[in-house]
Protein backbone atom coordinates (compact mmCIF):
# COMPACT_ATOMS: atom_id res chain seq x y z
CA UNK A 1 0.00 0.00 0.00
CA UNK A 2 1.54 3.28 -0.83
CA UNK A 3 2.19 5.60 1.60
CA UNK A 4 -0.24 8.63 2.09
CA UNK A 5 0.72 11.58 0.27
CA UNK A 6 1.39 15.07 2.90
CA UNK A 7 -0.99 17.62 2.63
CA UNK A 8 0.57 21.05 1.84
CA UNK A 9 -0.91 23.08 4.98
CA UNK A 10 0.14 26.83 3.12
CA UNK A 11 -2.52 28.78 1.92
CA UNK A 12 -2.61 31.83 0.27
CA UNK A 13 -5.57 34.31 1.57
CA UNK A 14 -6.29 37.00 -0.72
CA UNK A 15 -8.72 39.55 0.82
CA UNK A 16 -8.47 43.01 1.38
CA UNK A 17 -11.06 43.48 4.36
CA UNK A 18 -8.89 43.22 7.06
CA UNK A 19 -11.29 41.37 9.51
CA UNK A 20 -12.09 38.81 7.29
CA UNK A 21 -8.12 38.04 7.34
CA UNK A 22 -7.84 38.19 11.11
CA UNK A 23 -10.59 35.52 11.60
CA UNK A 24 -9.47 33.60 8.88
CA UNK A 25 -5.73 33.22 10.19
CA UNK A 26 -7.03 33.21 13.55
CA UNK A 27 -9.03 30.34 13.02
CA UNK A 28 -6.61 28.44 10.13
CA UNK A 29 -3.33 28.99 12.28
CA UNK A 30 -5.52 27.09 14.66
CA UNK A 31 -6.11 24.32 12.86
CA UNK A 32 -2.44 24.45 11.50
CA UNK A 33 -2.32 25.88 8.58
CA UNK A 34 0.27 28.76 7.16
CA UNK A 35 -1.31 31.43 6.17
CA UNK A 36 -0.19 34.02 3.95
CA UNK A 37 -2.25 37.22 3.15
CA UNK A 38 -2.37 39.85 0.15
CA UNK A 39 -4.84 42.81 0.44
CA UNK A 40 -5.25 43.25 -3.47
CA UNK A 41 -5.47 41.28 -6.69
CA UNK A 42 -1.69 42.01 -7.83
CA UNK A 43 0.04 41.61 -4.73
CA UNK A 44 -1.75 38.07 -4.43
CA UNK A 45 -0.59 37.21 -7.68
CA UNK A 46 3.04 38.23 -6.94
CA UNK A 47 2.81 36.19 -3.96
CA UNK A 48 1.08 32.83 -6.08
CA UNK A 49 3.95 33.53 -8.15
CA UNK A 50 6.43 32.30 -5.24
CA UNK A 51 4.40 28.99 -5.52
CA UNK A 52 3.81 26.34 -2.50
CA UNK A 53 0.59 26.72 -1.68
CA UNK A 54 -1.83 24.08 -1.39
CA UNK A 55 -4.93 26.17 -1.71
CA UNK A 56 -5.81 29.85 -2.24
CA UNK A 57 -8.43 31.41 -0.46
CA UNK A 58 -9.43 34.67 -3.08
CA UNK A 59 -11.92 37.58 -2.68
CA UNK A 60 -14.47 37.90 -6.00
CA UNK A 61 -13.95 41.91 -5.31
CA UNK A 62 -10.63 43.24 -4.86
CA UNK A 63 -8.57 46.18 -5.91
CA UNK A 64 -5.88 46.44 -9.16
CA UNK A 65 -6.79 42.95 -10.04
CA UNK A 66 -10.46 41.33 -9.26
CA UNK A 67 -10.29 37.67 -7.99
CA UNK A 68 -11.84 36.34 -11.38
CA UNK A 69 -8.94 38.18 -13.02
CA UNK A 70 -6.65 36.43 -10.55
CA UNK A 71 -8.00 33.06 -10.97
CA UNK A 72 -7.65 33.21 -14.81
CA UNK A 73 -3.70 34.21 -14.11
CA UNK A 74 -3.67 31.26 -11.42
CA UNK A 75 -5.72 28.77 -14.13
CA UNK A 76 -3.44 29.61 -16.88
CA UNK A 77 -0.10 29.02 -14.74
CA UNK A 78 -1.47 25.80 -12.85
CA UNK A 79 -5.09 24.28 -13.19
CA UNK A 80 -4.49 21.84 -10.46
CA UNK A 81 -4.37 23.89 -7.06
CA UNK A 82 -8.08 24.14 -5.77
CA UNK A 83 -9.25 27.50 -5.04
CA UNK A 84 -11.94 28.99 -2.77
CA UNK A 85 -13.70 31.99 -3.66
CA UNK A 86 -15.34 34.25 -1.20
CA UNK A 87 -17.83 36.76 -2.41
CA UNK A 88 -20.76 39.14 -0.50
CA UNK A 89 -22.75 38.27 -3.83
CA UNK A 90 -26.02 36.69 -3.45
CA UNK A 91 -25.68 34.46 -6.72
CA UNK A 92 -23.32 31.81 -8.43
CA UNK A 93 -21.37 33.18 -11.16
Amino acid sequence: MPAPREFNRRILLVEDDRQIVDLLVLHLTAEGYEIDAAVDGEAGLLAFEGGGYGLVILDWNLPTLSGLEVLRAIRARDTRIPVMMLTGRGDEA
